[in-house]
């Protein structure tokens, strides 16, 4: 049930989005983004708490909610409790503090939602400079609402949820040439989830040369081979540490997994071909390389999905600012059939891949 509500409060925005540009009204859009962000998060936070996924696995959500939320009740918690091996301290910090509040898990999780969420809004606001284009920003929650991965990452990886609207918050500080804020996020990001620590090498590339698109590309094209065989491994396997480290987390890649990386791959190819010929503005350049440099990350540790999975999270949520940037130009030659084709196709994509982690986000009974 909650997938069709959730569906629906979508299909709303979408029509939001079109009502924003026609009224271009500053204060009623900030509005109305701000209470789809509470309606967000209490989607994603007033729900049943799923133990078991489809494929019989604990989820990630049930160990946040349901123990380590309770567990973690001092500052020694944190640092010294059973979760702590993670060194993820900032994300363990929410539920110390929701704990002085309340004692119930989906307060808990629409804290971190709120949180989640409200970074994750903003960051966008930055990149596309909402304060001048604050009418199409409603057009950019919709794609990120609309997109399968905001679903598993923020309904149920919530360590990786906190850490991706972290890094887009870093990414966007970094475009406006604030180095020191860039890496502040990003160092609050490291504390939320291990996998933002490949940003560490993207941004000395990306924000500290001079290398030009097409070698990103290049590179990815070089990297793609390396899907076939296990390059890690093959390095890791002269240090026994590491060799063993490799070996526990390799294994053999879904089709989901393969599906979505060759999906990442062919938008990268359309985006390059199509907006090569046009001038890049900057911060579409260091986006594209940003999510170029993720792919190619990916590609090479591709044979270990615990580590490429989670990688490509990261160019995923990265898609609604490429949409947008496609959208915008088609809708300065006036194309608005195409746009409301390709808005059309976005949402239908939210309902065909969203149906298989819909169940993460139940409402509980109470609010039914």
């Amino acid at each position: 049930m909650i997938y069709y509500i959730y569906s629906f409060e979508v299909f709303i925005l979408f029509l939001l989005s079109y009502y924003s540009v026609l009224i271009k009204n500053k204060y009623l859009t900030y509005i109305v983004i701000f209470v789809l962000l509470i309606l967000t998060s209490s989607f994603y936070g007033f729900r049943d708490i799923i133990i078991y996924n489809q494929d019989g696995f604990t989820t990630d959500t049930y160990r946040y909610a349901l123990i380590w939320f309770k567990e973690i009740t001092t500052i020694q918690d944190i640092f010294y409790g059973t979760s702590s091996w993670k060194a993820d301290y900032l994300f363990f910090t929410i539920p110390y503090i929701v704990n002085f509040i309340s004692s119930n898990p989906n307060i808990y999780l629409f804290t971190n939602a709120f949180i989640s969420f409200g970074l994750l809004f903003y960051a966008y606001y930055k990149i596309i400079n909402g304060k001048k284009y604050y009418y199409l920003f409603p057009f950019v929650v919709f794609l990120i609402l609309a997109c399968s991965t905001t679903v598993a990452n923020y309904a149920n990886l919530l360590r990786q949820g906190l850490a991706i609207s972290l890094v887009l918050m870093s990414i966007a500080f970094m475009l406006e040439n604030k180095i020191k804020y860039g890496y502040l996020f990003f160092i609050l990001a490291l504390f939320s989830h291990k996998s933002v620590i490949v940003f560490f090498i993207i941004y000395f590339f990306v924000f500290h040369t001079k290398i030009k698109l097409k070698y990103y590309f290049y590179i990815l094209f070089f990297s793609l081979p390396f899907t076939f065989f296990n390059i890690l491994g093959l390095i890791g396997s002269n240090f026994l540490l590491l060799s063993e480290k490799i070996n526990s987390y390799q294994g053999s890649n879904s089709r989901m997994l393969i599906f979505k990386a060759m999906i990442l791959f062919v938008i990268a190819i359309f985006l390059y071909n199509f907006f090569k010929n046009r001038k890049y503005s900057y911060i579409f350049e260091q986006i594209f390389k940003i999510y170029i440099s993720v792919l190619i990350i990916a590609f090479i540790s591709f044979k270990i999905e615990i580590i490429s999975g989670r990688l490509l999270y990261y160019p995923s949520i990265l898609l609604p600012y490429f949409i947008f940037n496609f959208i915008f130009y088609i809708k300065q030659k006036n194309l608005y059939f195409y746009v409301v084709t390709i808005l059309t196709i976005a949402y239908g994509l939210f309902i065909l891949l969203t149906s298989s982690t819909y169940k993460t986000i139940h409402f509980t009974n109470t609010l039914l």
